[in-house]
């Protein structure tokens, strides 16, 4: 089974897009690549839609990698390690070192030694907005939002 995914990579200053061919259970092949200059193109939507130009790019699901400045890192520490706990709790954690309410969040976590996380936070606005301006402009679906 050949299954194919674009990887935007959505940096301060341009995209990178990668179009990865995976067939079965292992390795893949790199089917088309390119790069777009966000401010020569006057903004994300505008470079979003040059590189639908090639169409390629367009009708895959995609994964997104946020910048790290559209992302806050945060070190939390809770007393328990099962994950709908800290789902439960995380947001309220969170409320005290995070500028956004704690309903205009997005978070992640990843589990670390003796009940820390490494939390990822970003607003809710931003990832509604990044799917919605892809989906436009390359007709397709965002499988994953991740950090770069």
């Amino acid at each position: 089974m050949s299954t194919a995914i674009t990887g935007l990579d959505i940096g301060a200053k341009s995209i990178k897009a990668v179009l990865l061919s995976r067939v079965g259970g292992g390795g893949g092949h790199v089917l088309a690549a390119e790069a777009v200059n966000i401010e020569a193109h006057g903004g994300l939507e505008p470079a979003l839609k040059k590189l639908a130009e090639t169409t390629i790019f367009q009708n895959v699901p995609c994964c997104v990698c946020l910048s790290l400045d559209q992302v806050m890192l945060r070190q939390v520490n809770l007393p328990f390690r099962d994950d709908h706990k800290i789902r439960k709790t995380l947001p309220f954690e969170l409320e005290t070192v995070i500028p956004l309410p704690k309903s205009e969040m997005a978070s992640d976590y990843l589990k670390q030694e003796e009940g820390k996380l490494l939390v990822a936070v970003t607003a809710k606005k931003t990832i509604r907005e990044l799917v919605e301006i892809i989906g436009s402009a390359l007709a397709t679906d965002v499988a994953v939002v991740d950090v770069s």
